[in-house]
């Protein structure tokens, strides 16, 4: 049973940033900027314990600093920050894959998924059927594959999959829409896809987010977790091929959508 509540909390053009709570303390997740995450701990009266940052991009580290500046709303603070990926200011503690910490008393595993960046890592509380995925994966997408090879990634992804389909994966973009176009494209016939991207349509239009996602759903439904599937192979034409080559097709393919 979860004890913890989950807020997305949109920031810049499609980012998200997560704050997890017990009523009390909270723990924020890959802050961009600070002030829509200080408005919300605010009108909550939360007081920050904690930052997890996935990796070390801007576009998920630049609020640190000025999030630790308001006094109000952040009290010992530990800034938890991948050490594989180089510096990030403001990190108080690097963690690498296999290490665990404590989130409001609920145990989150760091799991390394290298290839967006050469350090990016994961948090999975399993408890609470959470995973902090960052620019690894996405609801029917994943990330580029900037500093690693596209098997690095594949691993990464084969690594997060295996961690059960309970988990709600917490994506760091709001990419669904375009990600189904490019994957309605190349699995048209996938009917678990096509009603995820209408039921998304539906959210967007009404202003709000389409993550958390299902690891379960997200099996059925996104080509990047089923690149060793042999019913997707033989969609794209690719039976006998090994998955990090299908993988390959499709992240390129994807590059240049």
């Amino acid at each position: 049973m979860a004890t913890l509540r989950l807020q997305v909390v949109p920031v810049l053009q499609d980012n998200y940033s997560y704050i997890l709570d017990d009523g009390k303390g909270a723990f924020v997740v890959d802050p961009p900027e600070s002030a829509p995450l200080v408005s919300v701990l605010r009108s909550g009266g939360l007081v920050v314990r904690g930052i997890l940052l996935t990796h070390r991009h801007g576009d998920h580290v630049a609020g640190v600093v000025s999030l630790l500046r308001e006094a109000d709303v952040v009290d010992g603070v530990v800034v938890y920050g991948p050490g594989e990926d180089g510096e990030i200011e403001g990190v108080t503690a690097r963690v690498v894959g296999g290490d665990s910490i404590d989130v409001l008393g609920v145990e989150a595993g760091v799991v390394a998924v290298p290839g967006h960046t050469r350090g990016h890592i994961a948090y999975d509380l399993a408890a609470e059927s959470l995973l902090f995925c960052g620019d690894c994966l996405f609801s029917l997408g994943c990330g580029r594959v900037f500093e690693g090879t596209f098997e690095h990634m594949w691993q990464s992804i084969v690594r997060l999959r295996a961690l059960g389909d309970d988990r709600r994966l917490c994506c760091g973009h709001e990419y669904t829409l375009v990600n189904g176009a490019f994957a309605l494209r190349h699995d048209g016939g996938n009917g678990a896809l096509r009603g995820w991207v209408q039921e998304a349509e539906t959210l967007r239009g009404r202003g709000l987010p389409t993550v958390p996602v299902v690891m379960g759903d997200e099996r059925l439904r996104n080509p990047f977790l089923r690149a060793d599937d042999v019913a997707l192979q033989r969609v794209l034409g690719m039976e006998g091929a090994s998955a990090v080559e299908v993988f390959t097709f499709l992240r390129q393919a994807r590059d240049r959508w």
